[in-house]
């Protein structure tokens, strides 16, 4: 199961209002309302079935958790949707009540995915908002634009790790991608993420990208960002980075979320 819960939330303390540099502290909250044993084994994974963040829908601060798999949305998705579940603390920067005033959860399935690719035609262009900083590692070093190899790769991979019956990731397909595609337009800048007392550096923003070759590396694409939506792109996803968004284009050439 691919789930999305939104909570919308309220903070009693406004001097220090909340934003996406407070992902990490909500990431801890999280781990304190979920079943010890499965946070544990998930300390233990390199390659979380989860993703969080923090963005304002509108106005309204918003705290996004997404599930890549039944269990994790067994253990982490159902508690948080519980009645007694209704405020929370952060401790860091400093103590502050945080009231929830209003929860949803929007689900999928990896097979609907699948069918769209099967049954469904894809535009020549996708349109990807990068919602909350987003970097890639690569040899040790932080890469800090959108390398369009090192996004597919990604998606494939974390695509293939939350379901061992699906096989995503293979080079064959990544270079394929990589030669029919390429990137039209953007609008990024850069933001630094805080994490534990360093800044690691990524980027926000628009990108479009434009598909060259085979319809069906198209459809394969949208694909994996569609679950993208879900599982967060790059590094830190459960920390907060790498949160992104497909955006729609309306008949008047507008984009729109």
């Amino acid at each position: 199961m691919l789930a999305r819960l939104q909570l919308v939330l309220q903070e009693e303390n406004t001097e220090d209002k909340l934003n996406f540099r407070k992902s990490s502290a909500l990431q801890g909250a999280m781990f304190e309302h979920i079943d010890s044993d499965y946070a544990s084994f998930l300390h233990q994974q390199n390659m979380h079935p989860y993703s969080q963040y923090f963005c304002f829908e509108g106005e309204q601060p918003t705290w996004v958790i997404s599930t890549t798999s039944d269990k994790a949305y067994e253990h982490m998705v159902l508690p948080l949707l519980s009645s007694s579940f209704q405020e929370f603390e952060l401790s860091h920067p400093q103590n502050s009540k945080i009231h929830i005033i209003n929860k949803e959860v929007v689900s999928s399935s990896k097979e609907a995915l699948l069918s769209r690719f099967r049954d469904e035609e894809a535009p020549k262009q996708i349109q990807i908002q990068f919602l909350t900083p987003t970097a890639f590692k690569q040899r040790g070093m932080y890469v800090i634009l959108p390398d369009l190899r090192l996004l597919y790769q990604s998606l494939m991979m974390r695509f293939e790790a939350s379901d061992s019956k699906v096989v995503m990731f293979d080079e064959e397909t990544l270079e394929q991608l990589v030669e029919y595609s390429y990137i039209s337009f953007h609008r990024l800048r850069s933001v630094s993420f805080p994490l534990q007392g360093k800044s690691i550096p990524g980027f926000v923003g628009q990108l479009t990208i434009r598909f060259k070759g085979p319809e069906t590396l198209a459809r394969y694409a949208r694909m994996l960002f569609e679950f993208g939506e879900y599982s967060g792109v790059g590094i830190k996803t459960g920390m907060g980075m790498g949160a992104i968004k497909i955006l729609k284009e309306n008949t008047n050439g507008k984009r729109t979320v």
